[in-house]
Protein backbone atom coordinates (compact mmCIF):
# COMPACT_ATOMS: atom_id res chain seq x y z
CA UNK A 1 0.00 0.00 0.00
CA UNK A 2 1.42 3.47 -0.90
CA UNK A 3 2.62 5.53 2.06
CA UNK A 4 2.45 9.31 2.36
CA UNK A 5 5.73 10.64 3.80
CA UNK A 6 6.85 14.03 5.06
CA UNK A 7 10.40 15.34 4.97
CA UNK A 8 11.15 17.71 7.86
CA UNK A 9 14.13 19.92 8.56
CA UNK A 10 14.56 20.54 12.29
CA UNK A 11 16.92 23.38 13.24
CA UNK A 12 18.19 24.22 16.71
CA UNK A 13 17.39 27.90 17.21
CA UNK A 14 20.35 30.02 18.25
CA UNK A 15 23.01 27.50 17.24
CA UNK A 16 25.87 28.88 15.17
CA UNK A 17 28.93 27.75 13.26
CA UNK A 18 27.15 25.70 12.06
CA UNK A 19 23.39 25.97 12.54
CA UNK A 20 22.66 22.50 13.93
CA UNK A 21 19.95 20.67 12.02
CA UNK A 22 18.58 17.27 11.12
CA UNK A 23 16.60 16.47 7.99
CA UNK A 24 14.54 13.29 7.94
CA UNK A 25 11.46 11.68 6.43
CA UNK A 26 8.69 9.92 8.38
CA UNK A 27 5.15 8.73 7.56
CA UNK A 28 2.52 11.48 7.49
CA UNK A 29 0.23 9.25 9.52
CA UNK A 30 2.56 9.22 12.51
CA UNK A 31 1.54 11.09 15.65
CA UNK A 32 3.36 14.06 17.12
CA UNK A 33 4.58 11.69 19.82
CA UNK A 34 6.47 9.79 17.14
CA UNK A 35 7.75 13.04 15.66
CA UNK A 36 9.07 13.84 19.13
CA UNK A 37 10.77 10.41 19.24
CA UNK A 38 12.30 11.00 15.80
CA UNK A 39 13.73 14.37 16.85
CA UNK A 40 15.14 12.89 20.05
CA UNK A 41 16.75 10.07 18.10
CA UNK A 42 18.21 12.25 15.35
CA UNK A 43 19.65 14.80 17.78
CA UNK A 44 20.90 12.20 20.23
CA UNK A 45 18.79 13.57 23.09
CA UNK A 46 18.24 11.15 25.97
CA UNK A 47 14.53 11.67 26.85
CA UNK A 48 15.49 13.26 30.17
CA UNK A 49 13.20 16.32 30.16
CA UNK A 50 9.77 17.67 29.31
CA UNK A 51 8.86 18.95 25.86
CA UNK A 52 6.03 20.36 23.77
CA UNK A 53 5.13 21.46 20.25
CA UNK A 54 3.51 24.74 19.29
CA UNK A 55 2.27 26.35 16.10
CA UNK A 56 2.98 30.07 16.20
CA UNK A 57 3.08 33.03 13.82
CA UNK A 58 6.60 33.67 12.56
CA UNK A 59 8.85 34.89 15.36
CA UNK A 60 11.23 37.80 15.13
CA UNK A 61 14.94 36.91 15.39
CA UNK A 62 16.32 36.76 18.93
CA UNK A 63 18.32 39.74 20.13
CA UNK A 64 21.79 39.10 21.52
CA UNK A 65 20.64 39.53 25.13
CA UNK A 66 17.81 37.05 24.54
CA UNK A 67 20.01 34.20 23.35
CA UNK A 68 20.63 32.92 26.88
CA UNK A 69 16.99 32.77 28.00
CA UNK A 70 13.81 31.93 26.15
CA UNK A 71 10.48 33.20 27.42
CA UNK A 72 7.21 31.84 26.09
CA UNK A 73 5.03 34.45 27.76
CA UNK A 74 4.99 36.96 24.91
CA UNK A 75 4.48 34.46 22.11
CA UNK A 76 1.18 34.01 20.40
CA UNK A 77 0.39 30.32 20.31
CA UNK A 78 -2.15 29.17 17.77
CA UNK A 79 -1.92 25.52 18.85
CA UNK A 80 -0.18 23.81 21.79
CA UNK A 81 0.58 20.08 21.57
CA UNK A 82 1.71 18.66 24.90
CA UNK A 83 2.87 15.33 26.29
CA UNK A 84 -0.22 14.16 28.20
CA UNK A 85 -3.97 14.45 28.04
CA UNK A 86 -5.71 17.74 28.67
CA UNK A 87 -6.69 16.51 32.12
CA UNK A 88 -3.07 15.60 32.97
CA UNK A 89 -1.60 18.93 31.90
CA UNK A 90 -1.72 22.02 34.08
CA UNK A 91 0.55 24.39 32.20
CA UNK A 92 -0.10 28.12 32.00
CA UNK A 93 1.63 28.31 28.63
CA UNK A 94 -0.96 25.95 27.10
CA UNK A 95 -3.89 27.94 28.44
CA UNK A 96 -2.94 30.91 26.25
CA UNK A 97 -3.12 28.84 23.05
CA UNK A 98 -6.21 28.88 20.87
CA UNK A 99 -6.31 25.08 20.92
CA UNK A 100 -4.54 22.39 22.91
CA UNK A 101 -3.99 18.71 22.08
CA UNK A 102 -2.15 15.65 23.36
CA UNK A 103 0.74 14.50 21.16
CA UNK A 104 -0.57 10.97 21.56
CA UNK A 105 -3.84 11.75 19.82
CA UNK A 106 -3.08 13.96 16.82
CA UNK A 107 -1.34 12.93 13.63
CA UNK A 108 1.00 15.00 11.52
CA UNK A 109 -1.37 15.04 8.57
CA UNK A 110 -4.07 16.54 10.79
CA UNK A 111 -2.09 19.80 10.60
CA UNK A 112 0.30 19.67 7.67
CA UNK A 113 -2.29 18.77 5.01
CA UNK A 114 -4.60 21.57 3.85
CA UNK A 115 -7.45 19.09 4.15
CA UNK A 116 -6.29 18.01 7.61
CA UNK A 117 -8.83 17.96 10.43
CA UNK A 118 -7.06 20.64 12.47
CA UNK A 119 -5.14 22.50 9.75
CA UNK A 120 -7.18 25.71 10.02
CA UNK A 121 -6.45 25.95 13.74
CA UNK A 122 -2.77 26.53 12.88
CA UNK A 123 -3.53 29.26 10.34
CA UNK A 124 -3.63 33.01 10.95
CA UNK A 125 -4.38 35.63 8.31
CA UNK A 126 -4.24 32.97 5.63
CA UNK A 127 -0.72 31.82 6.63
CA UNK A 128 0.06 28.60 8.48
CA UNK A 129 2.05 29.18 11.65
CA UNK A 130 5.51 27.72 12.07
CA UNK A 131 5.91 24.54 14.09
CA UNK A 132 8.27 24.72 17.08
CA UNK A 133 9.57 21.97 19.34
CA UNK A 134 10.88 22.94 22.78
CA UNK A 135 12.86 20.37 24.76
CA UNK A 136 14.08 20.83 28.36
CA UNK A 137 12.34 23.81 29.95
CA UNK A 138 15.57 24.64 31.80
CA UNK A 139 18.17 24.62 29.02
CA UNK A 140 15.46 25.58 26.51
CA UNK A 141 16.58 23.66 23.45
CA UNK A 142 14.20 25.32 21.00
CA UNK A 143 13.78 23.96 17.47
CA UNK A 144 11.88 25.09 14.40
CA UNK A 145 10.30 22.19 12.51
CA UNK A 146 9.87 22.93 8.80
CA UNK A 147 8.02 20.70 6.34
CA UNK A 148 10.31 20.48 3.29
CA UNK A 149 8.28 18.15 1.12
CA UNK A 150 5.42 15.69 1.06
CA UNK A 151 5.28 12.74 -1.31
CA UNK A 152 3.68 9.35 -1.73
CA UNK A 153 5.91 6.28 -1.84
CA UNK A 154 4.88 3.02 -3.44
CA UNK A 155 7.24 1.04 -1.20
CA UNK A 156 4.74 0.81 1.63
CA UNK A 157 7.60 1.09 4.16
CA UNK A 158 6.85 3.08 7.31
CA UNK A 159 10.10 4.14 8.92
CA UNK A 160 12.32 7.03 9.96
CA UNK A 161 15.04 7.88 7.45
CA UNK A 162 17.58 10.55 8.35
CA UNK A 163 18.74 12.30 5.18
CA UNK A 164 21.16 14.91 6.54
CA UNK A 165 22.83 15.75 9.83
CA UNK A 166 24.51 19.15 10.14
CA UNK A 167 26.64 19.85 13.19
CA UNK A 168 27.14 17.94 16.41
CA UNK A 169 24.04 18.13 18.59
CA UNK A 170 24.49 19.51 22.13
CA UNK A 171 24.81 17.18 25.11
CA UNK A 172 22.05 16.93 27.68
CA UNK A 173 22.18 19.69 30.31
CA UNK A 174 25.02 21.53 28.61
CA UNK A 175 23.51 24.81 29.82
CA UNK A 176 21.56 25.89 26.77
CA UNK A 177 23.04 27.57 23.72
CA UNK A 178 25.47 29.69 25.75
CA UNK A 179 26.68 26.63 27.70
CA UNK A 180 27.14 24.68 24.48
CA UNK A 181 29.16 27.53 22.99
CA UNK A 182 31.38 27.48 26.10
CA UNK A 183 31.88 23.72 25.73
CA UNK A 184 32.87 24.13 22.07
CA UNK A 185 35.37 26.78 23.07
CA UNK A 186 36.82 24.43 25.70
CA UNK A 187 37.43 21.74 23.08
CA UNK A 188 38.84 24.21 20.57
CA UNK A 189 41.28 25.78 23.03
CA UNK A 190 44.95 24.87 22.66
CA UNK A 191 45.62 26.16 26.17
CA UNK A 192 42.56 25.20 28.23
CA UNK A 193 42.11 26.54 31.76
CA UNK A 194 40.79 24.47 34.69
CA UNK A 195 37.16 25.28 33.89
CA UNK A 196 37.64 24.17 30.28
CA UNK A 197 39.27 20.92 31.39
CA UNK A 198 36.36 20.25 33.78
CA UNK A 199 33.90 20.86 30.95
CA UNK A 200 35.73 18.42 28.71
CA UNK A 201 35.83 15.73 31.38
CA UNK A 202 32.10 16.22 32.03
CA UNK A 203 31.43 15.90 28.30
CA UNK A 204 33.40 12.66 28.06
CA UNK A 205 31.31 11.14 30.85
CA UNK A 206 27.93 12.37 29.57
CA UNK A 207 28.41 11.57 25.89
CA UNK A 208 27.66 8.02 24.70
CA UNK A 209 30.92 8.29 22.72
CA UNK A 210 33.04 8.73 25.85
CA UNK A 211 36.51 10.08 25.10
CA UNK A 212 35.84 9.89 21.36
CA UNK A 213 33.39 12.77 21.71
CA UNK A 214 34.26 15.99 19.90
CA UNK A 215 31.69 18.79 19.38
CA UNK A 216 33.42 19.75 16.13
CA UNK A 217 32.74 16.35 14.56
CA UNK A 218 29.58 16.08 12.48
CA UNK A 219 27.92 12.64 12.60
CA UNK A 220 27.07 10.89 9.33
CA UNK A 221 23.34 10.63 8.58
CA UNK A 222 23.73 6.86 8.16
CA UNK A 223 24.52 6.58 11.86
CA UNK A 224 20.84 7.24 12.67
CA UNK A 225 19.30 4.89 10.12
CA UNK A 226 19.09 1.83 12.31
CA UNK A 227 15.45 0.81 12.15
CA UNK A 228 15.44 -1.78 14.91
CA UNK A 229 17.31 0.50 17.31
CA UNK A 230 14.94 3.37 16.62
CA UNK A 231 11.91 1.17 17.20
CA UNK A 232 13.36 0.16 20.57
CA UNK A 233 13.77 3.85 21.34
CA UNK A 234 10.18 4.47 20.29
CA UNK A 235 9.02 1.69 22.58
CA UNK A 236 10.74 3.44 25.50
CA UNK A 237 9.01 6.70 24.61
CA UNK A 238 5.63 5.01 24.63
CA UNK A 239 6.38 3.20 27.88
CA UNK A 240 7.36 6.47 29.56
CA UNK A 241 4.10 8.02 28.39
CA UNK A 242 2.11 5.11 29.85
CA UNK A 243 1.04 3.88 26.42
CA UNK A 244 2.40 0.36 26.58
CA UNK A 245 4.93 -0.96 24.11
CA UNK A 246 2.86 -2.29 21.22
CA UNK A 247 3.83 -0.35 18.08
CA UNK A 248 0.89 -1.45 15.93
CA UNK A 249 2.05 -5.05 16.41
CA UNK A 250 5.39 -4.21 14.78
CA UNK A 251 7.47 -5.50 17.67
CA UNK A 252 7.30 -8.22 20.23
CA UNK A 253 7.44 -7.26 23.89
CA UNK A 254 10.78 -7.02 25.67
CA UNK A 255 12.14 -9.87 27.75
CA UNK A 256 12.20 -8.93 31.42
CA UNK A 257 15.29 -9.61 33.49
CA UNK A 258 13.40 -9.63 36.76
CA UNK A 259 14.80 -6.29 37.96
CA UNK A 260 12.19 -3.56 37.77
CA UNK A 261 14.13 -0.31 37.47
CA UNK A 262 10.91 1.71 37.37
CA UNK A 263 10.02 0.63 40.91
CA UNK A 264 13.17 2.11 42.48
CA UNK A 265 13.11 5.28 44.59
CA UNK A 266 14.54 8.37 42.91
CA UNK A 267 16.96 10.87 44.43
CA UNK A 268 15.60 14.41 44.11
CA UNK A 269 17.44 16.64 41.67
CA UNK A 270 19.28 19.45 43.48
CA UNK A 271 18.47 23.05 42.66
CA UNK A 272 22.16 23.58 41.96
CA UNK A 273 24.66 20.82 41.20
CA UNK A 274 27.72 20.81 43.46
CA UNK A 275 30.89 19.41 41.96
CA UNK A 276 32.97 20.20 45.03
CA UNK A 277 32.75 21.26 48.67
CA UNK A 278 35.03 22.29 51.54
CA UNK A 279 38.30 20.27 51.51
CA UNK A 280 38.48 17.21 53.78
CA UNK A 281 41.52 16.11 55.75
CA UNK A 282 40.62 12.55 56.69
CA UNK A 283 42.37 10.45 59.32
CA UNK A 284 43.07 6.77 58.73
CA UNK A 285 40.10 5.84 60.88
CA UNK A 286 37.82 8.13 58.90
CA UNK A 287 38.72 6.36 55.68
CA UNK A 288 37.15 3.14 56.92
CA UNK A 289 33.39 2.73 56.51
CA UNK A 290 32.10 1.08 59.67
CA UNK A 291 28.76 -0.61 60.29
CA UNK A 292 27.50 -3.03 62.93
CA UNK A 293 29.11 -6.45 62.54
CA UNK A 294 27.05 -8.77 60.37
CA UNK A 295 25.13 -5.96 58.65
CA UNK A 296 24.65 -6.78 54.98
CA UNK A 297 25.71 -3.91 52.68
CA UNK A 298 22.30 -3.90 50.98
CA UNK A 299 20.71 -3.19 54.34
CA UNK A 300 22.63 0.09 54.29
CA UNK A 301 22.92 0.90 50.59
CA UNK A 302 19.69 0.39 48.70
CA UNK A 303 19.17 0.35 44.93
CA UNK A 304 17.85 3.77 43.89
CA UNK A 305 18.08 6.22 41.01
CA UNK A 306 20.85 8.82 41.19
CA UNK A 307 20.46 12.59 40.90
CA UNK A 308 22.41 12.85 37.65
CA UNK A 309 21.05 14.51 34.53
CA UNK A 310 21.43 11.09 32.96
CA UNK A 311 19.46 9.01 35.45
CA UNK A 312 20.82 5.57 36.36
CA UNK A 313 20.50 3.10 39.27
CA UNK A 314 23.14 3.01 42.00
CA UNK A 315 23.58 1.56 45.50
CA UNK A 316 22.76 4.61 47.61
CA UNK A 317 22.80 5.51 51.30
CA UNK A 318 21.68 8.83 52.72
CA UNK A 319 22.64 9.48 56.34
CA UNK A 320 20.98 11.70 58.94
CA UNK A 321 22.94 14.70 57.65
CA UNK A 322 21.49 14.09 54.16
CA UNK A 323 24.94 13.23 52.82
CA UNK A 324 24.35 10.93 49.83
CA UNK A 325 26.82 8.07 49.40
CA UNK A 326 27.35 5.59 46.59
CA UNK A 327 28.67 2.06 47.16
CA UNK A 328 30.94 0.50 44.53
CA UNK A 329 31.69 -3.21 44.91
CA UNK A 330 35.20 -4.02 43.62
CA UNK A 331 37.41 -7.09 43.33
CA UNK A 332 40.41 -8.48 41.50
CA UNK A 333 41.14 -11.96 40.17
CA UNK A 334 44.18 -13.71 38.69
CA UNK A 335 44.73 -16.83 36.60
CA UNK A 336 48.05 -18.71 36.65
CA UNK A 337 49.37 -16.28 39.26
CA UNK A 338 53.15 -16.10 39.70
CA UNK A 339 53.79 -17.75 36.33
CA UNK A 340 54.82 -16.27 32.95
CA UNK A 341 51.26 -16.94 31.72
CA UNK A 342 49.58 -14.99 34.53
CA UNK A 343 46.47 -13.01 33.64
CA UNK A 344 44.40 -10.78 35.89
CA UNK A 345 41.19 -8.78 35.78
CA UNK A 346 39.31 -6.11 37.70
CA UNK A 347 35.61 -6.14 38.47
CA UNK A 348 33.25 -3.37 39.58
CA UNK A 349 29.56 -3.57 40.38
CA UNK A 350 27.69 -0.36 41.12
CA UNK A 351 24.75 -0.26 38.71
CA UNK A 352 21.97 -2.61 39.92
CA UNK A 353 20.39 -4.77 37.25
CA UNK A 354 23.49 -4.89 35.03
CA UNK A 355 26.31 -7.35 34.51
CA UNK A 356 28.80 -4.95 36.06
CA UNK A 357 32.07 -3.55 34.71
CA UNK A 358 35.08 -5.69 33.80
CA UNK A 359 38.55 -4.74 32.61
CA UNK A 360 41.71 -6.69 32.01
CA UNK A 361 44.63 -5.73 34.24
CA UNK A 362 47.37 -4.06 32.25
CA UNK A 363 50.65 -5.92 31.78
CA UNK A 364 53.08 -3.28 33.05
CA UNK A 365 56.75 -4.27 32.62
CA UNK A 366 58.35 -5.02 35.96
CA UNK A 367 55.05 -5.67 37.76
CA UNK A 368 53.58 -9.15 38.15
CA UNK A 369 49.90 -9.51 37.36
CA UNK A 370 48.49 -10.69 40.69
CA UNK A 371 45.15 -10.67 42.45
CA UNK A 372 46.34 -7.99 44.89
CA UNK A 373 47.42 -5.73 42.05
CA UNK A 374 44.07 -6.23 40.34
CA UNK A 375 42.27 -5.31 43.58
CA UNK A 376 44.22 -2.07 43.82
CA UNK A 377 43.60 -1.24 40.18
CA UNK A 378 39.85 -1.87 40.60
CA UNK A 379 39.69 0.65 43.45
CA UNK A 380 41.53 3.26 41.37
CA UNK A 381 39.17 2.74 38.43
CA UNK A 382 36.17 3.03 40.76
CA UNK A 383 37.28 6.52 41.78
CA UNK A 384 38.09 7.58 38.22
CA UNK A 385 35.17 6.04 36.39
CA UNK A 386 32.51 8.68 37.00
CA UNK A 387 32.23 12.29 38.15
CA UNK A 388 30.51 11.12 41.34
CA UNK A 389 29.53 14.57 42.69
CA UNK A 390 27.70 15.15 39.40
CA UNK A 391 25.46 12.23 40.35
CA UNK A 392 24.64 13.80 43.70
CA UNK A 393 27.24 11.92 45.80
CA UNK A 394 29.66 13.59 48.20
CA UNK A 395 30.88 10.27 49.62
CA UNK A 396 32.20 7.30 47.65
CA UNK A 397 32.42 3.97 49.47
CA UNK A 398 34.61 1.21 48.01
CA UNK A 399 33.23 -2.16 49.10
CA UNK A 400 35.52 -5.21 48.90
CA UNK A 401 36.47 -8.37 50.76
CA UNK A 402 40.16 -7.71 49.99
CA UNK A 403 41.84 -7.10 53.36
CA UNK A 404 45.03 -6.19 51.49
CA UNK A 405 43.26 -3.19 49.98
CA UNK A 406 41.24 -2.01 52.99
CA UNK A 407 43.97 -2.48 55.62
CA UNK A 408 46.57 -0.99 53.30
CA UNK A 409 44.63 2.26 52.90
CA UNK A 410 43.35 2.48 56.45
CA UNK A 411 46.40 1.20 58.41
CA UNK A 412 49.64 0.33 56.62
CA UNK A 413 50.40 3.07 54.10
CA UNK A 414 51.69 5.76 56.53
CA UNK A 415 54.23 3.33 58.00
CA UNK A 416 55.34 2.25 54.54
CA UNK A 417 55.87 5.86 53.52
CA UNK A 418 57.84 6.66 56.70
CA UNK A 419 60.18 3.76 55.94
CA UNK A 420 60.66 4.88 52.34
CA UNK A 421 58.08 2.44 51.00
CA UNK A 422 59.54 -0.50 52.89
CA UNK A 423 57.64 -3.13 54.85
CA UNK A 424 58.38 -3.88 58.50
CA UNK A 425 60.72 -6.59 57.22
CA UNK A 426 62.65 -4.06 55.16
CA UNK A 427 61.34 -5.37 51.85
CA UNK A 428 60.16 -3.06 49.06
CA UNK A 429 56.39 -2.60 49.06
CA UNK A 430 54.88 -4.38 46.09
CA UNK A 431 52.65 -2.40 43.72
CA UNK A 432 53.99 0.89 45.01
CA UNK A 433 53.01 2.60 41.73
CA UNK A 434 49.34 1.70 42.23
CA UNK A 435 49.37 2.52 45.94
CA UNK A 436 50.66 5.99 45.12
CA UNK A 437 48.09 6.38 42.36
CA UNK A 438 45.27 5.30 44.69
CA UNK A 439 46.38 7.76 47.39
CA UNK A 440 46.52 10.53 44.79
CA UNK A 441 42.94 9.78 43.70
CA UNK A 442 41.72 9.74 47.31
CA UNK A 443 43.44 13.04 48.08
CA UNK A 444 42.09 14.59 44.88
CA UNK A 445 38.50 13.82 45.88
CA UNK A 446 39.07 14.91 49.48
CA UNK A 447 40.40 18.23 48.20
CA UNK A 448 37.08 18.62 46.41
CA UNK A 449 35.12 17.84 49.58
CA UNK A 450 34.23 14.27 48.58
CA UNK A 451 34.84 11.70 51.31
CA UNK A 452 36.33 8.36 50.20
CA UNK A 453 35.91 5.35 52.48
CA UNK A 454 36.65 1.63 52.30
CA UNK A 455 34.17 -1.00 53.45
CA UNK A 456 35.45 -4.50 54.30
CA UNK A 457 32.84 -7.04 53.23
CA UNK A 458 32.36 -10.74 53.62
CA UNK A 459 33.37 -12.64 50.49
CA UNK A 460 29.83 -13.90 49.88
CA UNK A 461 28.59 -10.30 49.76
CA UNK A 462 30.85 -9.42 46.85
CA UNK A 463 29.96 -12.10 44.31
CA UNK A 464 28.96 -9.76 41.45
CA UNK A 465 32.24 -7.84 41.45
CA UNK A 466 34.17 -11.09 41.85
CA UNK A 467 32.40 -12.52 38.82
CA UNK A 468 33.27 -9.44 36.78
CA UNK A 469 36.93 -9.78 37.79
CA UNK A 470 37.06 -13.48 36.86
CA UNK A 471 35.49 -12.82 33.46
CA UNK A 472 38.10 -10.16 32.75
CA UNK A 473 40.98 -12.46 33.76
CA UNK A 474 39.95 -15.49 31.73
CA UNK A 475 40.42 -14.42 28.07
CA UNK A 476 43.85 -15.28 26.69
CA UNK A 477 44.32 -11.96 24.90
CA UNK A 478 47.22 -9.53 24.95
CA UNK A 479 46.84 -6.92 27.68
CA UNK A 480 47.80 -3.25 27.35
CA UNK A 481 51.35 -2.47 28.48
CA UNK A 482 50.45 0.91 29.97
CA UNK A 483 47.68 2.12 32.27
CA UNK A 484 44.49 2.92 30.36
CA UNK A 485 41.82 5.45 31.31
CA UNK A 486 38.38 3.92 31.72
CA UNK A 487 35.05 5.62 30.93
CA UNK A 488 31.72 4.12 31.91
CA UNK A 489 28.56 5.23 30.09
CA UNK A 490 25.35 4.55 32.03
CA UNK A 491 22.29 3.56 30.07
CA UNK A 492 19.87 6.50 30.44
CA UNK A 493 16.55 5.75 32.12
CA UNK A 494 13.12 7.22 31.64
CA UNK A 495 12.00 7.94 35.20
Amino acid sequence: MPVRTYTFKVELIGSRNPVISRTFSIPASWTFQRLHAAIQWAFGWQECHLHHFTFEPARRPLRREERRFISLDHREKLVAIHMGTAEEEDDDWAESARSSFSEKDVKLNNFFEETGRYHKMAVKDGVMGKCYYLYDFGDNWDHVVTLISAETSASGVKELKVLEAVGCAPLEDAGGISGWDELKRAFASTNPNDDMRDRKRWAYQISPFGRAFNPAVQPPAEEFNKTEEFLKHLRLVRRAAGDGENLDDELESDDEDGFDIRSLPVMPMPEVFRFSGPPIKATLAQRRFVVHEGTHPLDVFVPAINACTIRAPRFIHTDVTHLASVLIFVDGAAVNENTPDARAGCGLYFEPGTKGFSMQLENIPGHARTRNRAELRAAIVALQLRMWPGEGFMRVVIGTHAEYLVNGVCEWVPSWKQRGWKTSRGEAVKNRDLWEMLLKEIEKWEAKGVRVQFYLLKKEWNTEASGCARRAAEPEVEAPTSLTEQIYISTPLLV
